[in-house]
Parts: C-alpha cells; sequence; structure tokens
C-alpha cells in the first residue's frame, strides 16, 4: 500500500508553524479531518514542514457499502431459514459441498468490505504550509497521488449538494491551479468551508506590484 503517511514520526522534527491552528490533534483510526494533525509524516516531507490539514471523504460515505455488506452476511442464513421453513427442496448438495461454497461466498463478501474500507482509509488529502498532496486509490493495486506548491494555487471553493451533505456537513473542495498544472479537488471532505479558508490562507499574498511575499 502506498506510504504516504506513517504514524511514527519525530514531533521535535516537525515544529508548528506559528500561523496555523497551535492546538495539535492526534489522528485516530476513523478519523476524516483533522487540523495541525500530529502522529503522521509522509514521503519527502522537509524537516520543517507541518501538516496543517489532514482530510480523508467523510465517514458517512461509507454507509452505504456498510448497509450492503450487513445485508450479504446476513442472506445466507436468512435464505437457508426460509427454505428449511417452506420445506422446498430445489437440489441437493452435499454438507461438504455446502460449507465449501459458504465459505467461498463469506471470503467475497469480506473482500468487498475490505476493498471499500482501504479504498477511503487510504483516500486522504494533506495540506502544508508548502505543498497540497492528493492521494487517490482505486482499489488495492492501484492509486495516483498528485502534488502542487500552495504558491501555484489560484483560486479555493466548495460546494455542497443535497441535504445529507449540509446536514453532515461535508462537501466537494475544489482548488484551481496554474494553468500548466492540473487541478485538484478534496471530494466530500468534512468541514469544507474551513478546509477551503484554511487553505486559501495559506497562499502566499500578493503585493500590489504582483510580487508575492510570505
Amino acid at each position: 500500500m502506498p506510504e504516504i503517511f506513517n504514524s511514527k514520526i519525530n514531533k521535535e522534527s516537525i515544529p508548528v508553524t506559528p500561523t496555523v491552528a497551535k492546538q495539535s490533534n492526534p489522528i485516530g483510526l476513523f478519523s476524516a479531518y483533522s487540523d495541525n494533525p500530529t502522529g503522521i509524516n509522509f514521503a519527502n516531507q522537509e524537516p520543517n514542514e507541518n501538516i496543517v490539514l489532514f482530510l480523508r471523504r467523510h465517514f458517512i460515505t461509507n454507509v452505504g457499502w456498510i448497509f450492503f455488506t450487513v445485508i450479504f452476511l446476513l442472506l445466507p442464513p436468512i435464505l437457508t431459514a426460509l427454505v428449511s421453513f417452506s420445506g422446498a427442496s430445489f437440489f441437493t448438495i452435499t454438507p461438504q459441498l455446502m460449507l465449501v461454497l459458504t465459505i467461498f461466498y463469506y471470503l467475497l463478501v469480506f473482500n468487498y468490505a475490505f476493498v471499500k474500507f482501504i479504498t477511503w482509509f487510504y483516500h486522504v488529502g494533506i495540506v502544508t504550509p508548502k505543498r497540497l498532496l492528493d492521494l487517490d486509490v482505486d482499489n488495492i493495486l492501484h492509486y495516483h497521488l498528485a502534488e502542487t506548491g500552495i504558491e501555484d494555487v489560484v483560486d479555493v471553493s466548495y460546494s455542497q449538494k443535497g441535504f445529507f451533505q449540509s446536514f453532515f456537513n461535508y462537501g466537494d473542495v475544489p482548488i484551481q491551479t496554474e494553468a500548466i498544472k492540473a487541478n485538484f479537488e478534496f471530494e466530500k471532505t468534512p468541514h469544507p468551508s474551513e478546509v477551503a479558508d484554511i487553505t486559501t490562507d495559506l497562499r502566499p499574498k500578493q503585493s500590489k506590484g504582483g510580487a508575492t511575499h510570505a
């Protein structure tokens, strides 16, 4: 799996930037939003580069596949009970074959749930005072890491669509970069307005003469 973040980190080597949130927040297993997080780092992270935001898709986006996983787990005993209650018997299966089929079926269900969880767990966005990173995981064997400097950010906005995104306070944060670079988007992230505001504040300030300064 991509080693974009690691729980083993030397806290003394990554000081907190005074211009961002001062309170450090440890990341839990199911954390989807953390400002100024502790306990993680990423590949090629510079010694004085702290992580300002750590993002995943809102955990509520997992409800769909969790629901179907539970249904799939309960389906065999429910069907067995219905067949036994009705007394119907369409074909005869030996106990040994039934055991093999049952094990194979549950392996498929657990594989489905595992892939969905890994896809959510490793689909992360990271914001630092120097860069943005977006790790997209389609499955266990395929992922794509995009990176751009914070100085290349041109515009940051956010959008929330529908009742559920507004109620649970999550949405998309599209980030426009320079024309020669690919645009970024943090999808279905919690607190999208805060993500947009923090990312905007990290951009270098534009002076009247067009030059930038931190």
